[in-house]
């Protein structure tokens, strides 16, 4: 079950159109509520390639910098 703003750590091992995916389905509806702030309520799973973290922030931070100019 997914709650709103959860952001999946395990996507990172799904390459990177799910890590796109997930931002696209997650970040616009916290943006418009209030925002959010990133962080991690537990570690990032064994054999998580570095590649796919970085991916993971950067667009994550992408996300929500357009969210952010669009409410401007």
């Amino acid at each position: 079950m997914r709650q709103e703003g959860q952001l999946s750590q395990r996507v990172q091992l799904e390459g990177k159109a799910a890590i796109v995916y997930e931002l696209k389905d997650k970040i616009p509806p916290l943006a418009h509520t209030g925002g959010c702030v990133l962080g991690l309520d537990h570690r990032i799973p064994n054999k998580t390639p570095l590649e796919a973290y970085r991916f993971h922030i950067d667009k994550a931070w992408e996300s929500l910098d357009r969210e952010s100019e669009a409410l401007s």
